[in-house]
C-alpha cells in the first residue's frame, strides 16, 4: 500500500494529520479484526491487505509529516528517531506474532494484534495542531517571564 502515501498526504492537506491518523487507526483495527473471522483466503487478502494496509498507510505517512512540522532544527535526527521504530518493530514483531499464534491460535492472535494496532489511536489523540502548540508555548513562556519578574 505504499502507493497510497500520496492519498494520505492529500487527506492531511484537506483535514488535519490527527484526524487522518485516527481514521487510519480505526481502519487498521477493523481490517485486522475482520481478518480474524475471514471465511476464505480471498476475503483475508482483502481485509488484511487492502483495509488493514490502507489503515497502516494512513497512520504512517501523517506521523512523519507531524515530525517534520514540529522540528525545524535537527529535523533529520527527529525523522531518523521516528522511523527507527519501524525497524525495531520489524525485528521484534515476528517472534511476538509467532508466540501469539502458538498460544492463542489464529483468531486470538489476530484479535490481540488488532488491539495492539489500536494503540496508534492513542498516539494520534496526542497529536496537537502546530498553531495550537505555538500558542501554548508562547503562553508558557509569558508565564515563565511573569514568574521570573515577580521573584526578582
Amino acid at each position: 500500500m505504499k502507493a497510497s502515501g500520496p492519498v494520505a498526504t492529500a487527506m492531511c492537506n484537506r483535514w488535519s494529520c490527527r484526524s487522518v491518523v485516527l481514521l487510519g487507526s480505526v481502519l487498521c483495527f477493523i481490517g485486522i479484526v475482520i481478518s480474524a473471522f475471514a471465511p476464505n483466503i480471498e476475503f483475508l487478502y482483502f481485509s488484511y491487505s487492502i483495509v488493514g494496509g490502507f489503515g497502516r498507510c494512513l497512520t504512517y505517512s501523517p506521523s512523519l509529516i507531524m515530525v517534520t512540522n514540529y522540528f525545524n532544527k535537527r529535523r533529520g535526527l527527529a525523522v531518523g528517531i521516528a522511523t527507527a521504530g519501524t525497524g525495531l518493530g520489524m525485528f521484534s514483531f515476528p517472534p511476538l506474532i509467532e508466540a501469539l499464534f502458538g498460544e492463542y491460535g489464529y483468531q486470538g492472535a489476530l484479535l490481540l494484534l488488532a488491539a495492539i494496532s489500536l494503540h496508534t489511536f492513542v498516539s494520534a489523540a496526542l497529536f496537537r495542531p502546530l498553531d495550537l502548540h505555538k500558542r501554548i508555548s508562547k503562553i508558557s513562556r509569558i508565564n515563565e517571564c511573569v514568574i521570573w519578574l515577580s521573584i526578582s
